[in-house]
């Protein structure tokens, strides 16, 4: 887990103030390393010049893991603030200068470690938005042109959702053990290498062969009295 994520795309950058973070000022470098990390805050700077922070604000909630991660915004002026609240949901929207005592006592409460914190996903059904807890998420199937996500409480239908990006972006949580299926870690009650199936609580699941050597190498070596293989 990385801490801040500091974006400006101006020649004048923020004095690093605060060991845990991490400076971009080019907006493709910025994109891939959200996708290769995890970060607690996003911190971006608006120039009424350019639209490269507006951009990258837009993409970070594109991305699950960071529908709910706090952005704050830096601008000369107010001019883009209603967007920022309204169509971003920032954490909050400051207009420079801000002092660097300012800025940690907003940044730190935002980056303490909580020791119980419930790691949480939103997905996008077609007419809501659903925050699933990961430790009740069971695991997600495709289903036509819908994934269908199983949760110890309800299933949810969700559209466009591709499995692989899904299962490479939470591989700490979940596994791929079939094109159309992922399974989360935690949930996996028996494996079954002769039929090629993968059980959790309610469900038996079909195993790709093409997946069977990820999946031993996952599970084989490292099994609890939750993994158990005949």
């Amino acid at each position: 887990m990385e801490e801040i994520l500091v974006f400006q795309a101006g020649q004048q950058k923020v004095e690093k103030k605060y060991r845990g973070m991490t400076h971009f000022d080019n907006l493709g470098d910025a994109k891939r390393a959200l996708l290769c990390y995890s970060f607690r805050v996003i911190l971006i700077h608006l120039e009424a010049e350019e639209n490269s922070g507006k951009k990258l604000a837009e993409y970070v909630r594109d991305i699950p893991r960071y529908y709910l991660t706090p952005i704050l915004f830096f601008a000369a002026d107010d001019r883009f603030e209603k967007w920022a609240f309204h169509q971003i949901h920032c954490y909050d929207y400051l207009v420079r200068p801000v002092s660097s005592d300012k800025l940690l006592n907003l940044i730190l409460p935002l980056t303490s470690k909580e020791e119980n914190r419930e790691e949480q996903i939103v997905f996008k059904c077609k007419d809501k938005e659903v925050l699933v807890n990961i430790s009740e998420l069971i695991y997600l199937m495709a289903d036509n042109r819908y994934v269908r996500v199983h949760t110890i409480h309800d299933v949810y239908y969700v559209p466009y959702l591709c499995l692989s990006r899904f299962a490479g972006q939470y591989e700490e949580y979940f596994i791929q053990c079939h094109r159309a299926v992922v399974v989360n870690r935690s949930f996996v009650r028996h494996i079954d290498y002769t039929n090629g199936t993968v059980t959790v609580p309610g469900d038996t699941l079909d195993m790709g062969r093409s997946f069977y050597k990820y999946v031993r190498k996952e599970f084989d070596g490292k099994l609890s009295s939750r993994y158990n293989r005949k």
